[in-house]
């Protein structure tokens, strides 16, 4: 009948292993960030659990499992881990993308390094996964973090990414269906 779940790091896999959101899966691969501050974008900088940040931030990441989208619920990511696109959607572009024509353009192809500060292997299959999902669920919605933006009362940098869906829940735009 509508509303909204909110959801932080582990109880995240409830509605995305557990089918209360659509086209979302566990992603496989190696990957390792043992309490690391990772670099995130903003893929939707115009989304209310934006408001406050940079386009470019950081989030503190744990071993927690890594979750992809299909296709048909890219539009919603919030946020994702670092700044590129996934390789898959770097490969489909095609070498002649990736290729800078001048000198700006290269400056503008160098991307900062995901890692800020901690270890992180695996960075090339994390990057553009997501970090926070806003996505339709019935009526209502789920908005899953794929961190814990509250951990241990540690990382105090990104209490604001739940501050951000605990007050301005009613500002939220329409769930993409």
């Amino acid at each position: 009948d509508g509303g909204l779940l909110i959801t932080l790091g582990n109880g995240s896999t409830l509605p995305l292993d557990g089918g209360l959101v659509r086209d979302v899966y566990r992603k496989s691969g190696a990957f390792f960030t043992p309490g690391s501050e990772l670099r995130v974008k903003f893929v939707r900088p115009d989304h209310p659990l934006a408001y406050g940040y940079p386009e470019t931030t950081s989030a503190f990441r744990t071993m927690l499992p890594v979750y992809d989208t299909a296709v048909s619920a890219r539009r919603g990511v919030v946020l994702q881990w670092g700044t590129k696109l996934r390789a898959e959607d770097r490969e489909e572009a095609g070498p002649e993308a990736a290729k800078p024509k001048d000198a700006k353009d290269q400056a503008k192809k160098e991307e900062p390094k995901m890692l800020v500060a901690g270890a992180l292997k695996g960075e090339d299959e994390l990057e553009g996964r997501p970090a926070i999902l806003d996505l339709p669920a019935g009526k209502g919605r789920v908005i899953a973090y794929n961190f814990e933006p509250i951990h241990r009362d540690l990382n105090r940098s990104d209490f604001r990414f739940l501050w951000n869906a605990l007050l301005n829940w009613n500002a939220l735009p329409p769930a993409e269906k």
